[in-house]
């Protein structure tokens, strides 16, 4: 199909929607309920999926390509926004990181399963790469009937759970920040979100590292074919990196939500990529190549569900936790944007600008994860000088605490921020 000889373009059609949905779905997910509206995400999205079976030309198939990024665009911000409503700050990191990589295993896996389904070629009267959208987009649809059968809305819906386990769940929540978090969306606390550096630092890592996790979760294969292996070898060849890169990232988001860290841990995994991407410009023998391949694909993909949780971690009350959730997952997918363009087949086999670039935003990374956590440790400092403390209550004096936490979200001084 033509569409094969020009994926950069079908690639960022898909992320336009993607992005544009991303801030609106989060904020409307609460109203909606979680239970209803990720499986209703999850289902149209496998639709339109399916339905790229039938596309007949190129221009169909980018029509496919930007509903299928239009109703995916809510669902991993939705996801990690829902997490957040069940577990503390300080459990966060090892949750998103075992979502993450069993999402970045199917997709290290799923080209040895479209080449599989590829076999049925011509059965039913359709090509192979028809057989892979349909089967994966129907198993998709399959999978959100099921999750809506039994996702919950909140503790208090979980079926499993006796009433001690769900109020204890509640209590530990409640301990953690203690926040009802009953507000409604104000166009306010949706734009507040953009003056905190706190955040805004950590939205700058996730867009690095957006440029090296799309551009090598699609590239990769056409990476390692161009080291000298065969279509087959090459498929077998990808897995080990992601392997890796998932032992690396369930490894490292245990000890950052052990620890109660989440800035050292980043750095560490950014100079692991750092070393990767030196290698990989630098090295021209097969073992340093791969070897490069390996450290800067661990790297980046353990990172990644730490700096997502940091986001939350540092952000009270609800709109300004989905909004900068969403904004999290918006820089991430920018830089898969730009990392579809990144790869010329032109610069085979050693891809020097997609090396040189990548090096950059390490640097630029370690740089904004360092500010970050400079900024929360100074904001924290602040928080316990009891001057300031007088001065930031004094407007909200004549509210209980609950509602004077409620009012300042993670500016209230009694809320720290996670380093």
């Amino acid at each position: 199909m033509a569409a094969t000889k020009r994926p950069s373009s079908a690639i960022t059609i898909t992320y336009i929607p993607y992005i544009l949905t991303e801030i609106p779905s989060n904020l409307v997910i609460k109203k909606v309920g979680a239970r209803t509206y990720i499986p209703l995400l999850c289902f149209t999205w496998g639709v339109v999926s399916t339905l790229q079976c039938l596309v007949n030309n190129y221009a169909g198939f980018l029509a496919c390509r930007f509903f299928l990024g239009m109703m995916e665009g809510g669902l991993f911000p939705g996801i990690i926004l829902y997490l957040s409503t069940f577990y503390r700050r300080q459990e966060l990191s090892l949750r998103i990181a075992l979502f993450w990589s069993a999402a970045s295993l199917s997709g290290a896996f799923s080209g040895l399963l479209a080449a599989a389904i590829s076999k049925m070629d011509g059965i039913g009267g359709m090509e192979g790469w028809r057989w892979i959208f349909c089967i994966e987009g129907l198993f998709t649809v399959c999978w959100a009937v099921f999750t809506y059968c039994y996702l919950p809305n909140n503790p208090h819906g979980v079926k499993f759970f006796s009433g001690e386990e769900t109020a204890r769940c509640v209590e530990r929540l409640r301990l953690d920040v203690d926040l009802e978090e009953t507000e409604k969306v104000k166009i306010g606390r949706v734009f507040s979100v953009f003056r905190d550096p706190h955040l805004i630092f950590p939205w700058l890592c996730s867009f690095c590292s957006g440029c090296a996790i799309f551009g090598l979760a699609y590239f990769s294969p056409s990476i390692v074919s161009d080291m000298g292996f065969d279509p087959i070898r090459t498929q077998l060849m990808t897995v080990p990196p992601y392997a890796w890169a998932f032992v690396l990232t369930i490894i490292t988001a245990y000890y950052s939500d052990k620890l109660a860290m989440r800035g050292i841990p980043i750095l560490i995994t950014y100079f692991i990529a750092l070393a990767g991407c030196i290698m990989f410009l630098v090295g021209r023998s097969l073992g340093v190549r791969y070897t490069g391949l390996f450290l800067l694909l661990g790297g980046v993909y353990a990172n990644a569900p730490i700096i997502i949780a940091w986001v939350p971690n540092n952000c009270a009350s609800h709109t300004r936790r989905a909004t900068s959730v969403a904004m999290t997952c918006i820089a991430v997918n920018l830089g898969g944007i730009i990392s579809s363009w990144i790869f010329p087949r032109s610069d085979a086999p050693y891809y020097p600008l997609a090396a040189k670039f990548l090096l950059s935003m390490n640097v630029i990374a370690i740089a904004s994860a360092g500010l970050a956590m400079f900024v929360c440790d100074r904001a924290n400092k602040k928080k316990g000088d009891l001057k300031y403390r007088q001065q930031l209550l004094a407007n909200v004096s004549n509210l209980s605490p609950l509602q004077q936490l409620e009012r300042l979200g993670d500016h209230h001084p009694d809320f720290k921020y996670m380093l």
